[in-house]
């Protein structure tokens, strides 16, 4: 669609890895860093209508626009602990900086709790439910509404 849109016939090899597709893409379609032709772009694919919760209605004055990005942290790229500015040692899913992931990274994530969290999840066993239910309202099916 963004080749399209800048007059461009973008045809890539097949089984390139995301860094040089993206790098291609650049070459071929952006300009400075930024590819002009997706930014107006709107289609039913990356727009949806906002909803409160998975079974609610749309809300048609209110949209989500999805944007895709190639490795940027989107969001607070500081560490999660009071008043801490230092920067996460993981950008990609971490919250702590070296010092407080060090000393805090092993325990649940829910606030006050001081128990060792399970393996592969960012719970205890007390509050699994909690990051089941987390986990499910932040997956792409119901953050699309499916």
């Amino acid at each position: 669609m963004v080749s399209a849109g800048s007059g461009v016939n973008f045809i890539s090899l097949d089984g390139l890895s995301i860094t040089a597709l993206t790098e291609e893409a650049f070459a071929r379609l952006g300009e400075n860093g930024k590819i002009h032709a997706s930014h107006n772009h709107s289609c039913l694919e990356c727009t949806q209508p906002y909803r409160e919760t998975q079974d609610s209605l749309p809300n048609e004055s209110a949209t989500v626009k999805m944007v895709v990005i190639d490795g940027i942290v989107m969001g607070p790229q500081h560490c999660a602990y009071d008043n801490c500015s230092n920067t996460l040692v993981n950008h990609r899913g971490g919250v702590f900086c070296d010092v407080h992931n060090q000393e805090f990274g092993a325990r649940c994530c829910v606030h006050d709790c001081q128990n060792q969290k399970i393996d592969n999840t960012q719970a205890c066993n007390e509050h699994q439910e909690m990051w089941h239910k987390y986990n499910l309202e932040h997956s792409s099916d119901y953050l699309n509404g499916a």
